[in-house]
């Protein structure tokens, strides 16, 4: 039997027959890889903590029929912080959906592998009110890793320079588009030159510089409402993290 090893991060967890888990894992060689955990519910299993959704870890498969077979696991990174802070935690569980579902079994992108093991870190490390600018360049880095990164320099119609009012947002066409290109056959948003400047900005900068970006809270839940709409629009969905984000802040 053919066996194979990667470090990864856990997506995402689905039981599976009587103490089996499906475990869907982000991996730096292989991409996403969804696996198939024997055994690992049994409270005797030493396989179980170290699969624990968010954990990045060093794994080993063997070649099953259809799926791989999760034969070893050993845990490098628990991102205790995010997992002790409910907001922190609704945040990671964004990151690892939006990935889940940007990407199909056996799609490899080293640069998304090193782009979510980067925010995590961030996210583990920061005080919360910094990690909201690191989401927004995480979506914008990963949107043009997958092709479908939004124009905000110039008009996505036109390709004309963008007047400093006026402006909408339009995931059908692309990115940004100005008020003369604005008719009836886009969906539009409108967007202001500020959340356009913060969208340059973050996708632009060094990731690690985005930590810097100061953002007035009135204007970050604008453009959050922004990233929103324009990725469940591509993504056809709403994404269920998003929900269970809103609870978490209605609760605390």
């Amino acid at each position: 039997m053919r066996t194979f090893s990667s470090e990864g991060i856990i997506l995402k967890r689905v039981d599976f027959g009587e103490a089996d888990r499906l475990i869907t894992i982000f991996t730096k060689g292989k991409g996403k890889i969804t696996s198939l955990g024997r055994g690992i519910r049994r409270i005797e299993s030493r396989r179980a903590g170290n699969v624990e959704l968010l954990n990045k870890a060093k794994l080993s498969f063997a070649e099953g029929r259809s799926l791989p077979i999760l034969t070893e696991a050993e845990a490098i990174e628990t991102y205790s912080n995010i997992k002790k802070d409910l907001k922190k935690v609704g945040l990671a569980y964004y990151l690892v959906e939006l990935v889940d579902q940007f990407f199909h079994d056996g799609q490899e992108s080293y640069k998304t592998y090193e782009l979510l093991s980067e925010t995590l870190e961030l996210i583990n490390e920061l005080e919360l009110d910094k990690a909201e600018s690191v989401i927004r360049a995480f979506e914008l880095k990963l949107l043009s890793i997958v092709g479908y990164k939004p124009s905000v320099n110039l008009c996505v119609n036109c390709q004309s320079k963008l007047e400093p009012n006026g402006n909408f947002l339009s995931p059908e066409a692309g990115g940004i588009v100005g008020q003369d290109c604005a008719n009836g056959s886009y969906l539009l948003k409108p967007i202001s030159s500020d959340e356009i400047k913060i969208m340059r900005f973050a996708h632009d900068m060094p990731f690690a510089e985005t930590v810097k970006i100061k953002v007035p809270v009135s204007l970050s839940d604008k453009l959050k409402e922004q990233m929103k709409y324009y990725l469940e629009y591509i993504l056809e969905k709403q994404l269920a993290s998003v929900e269970f984000s809103e609870k978490i802040n209605r609760m605390v």
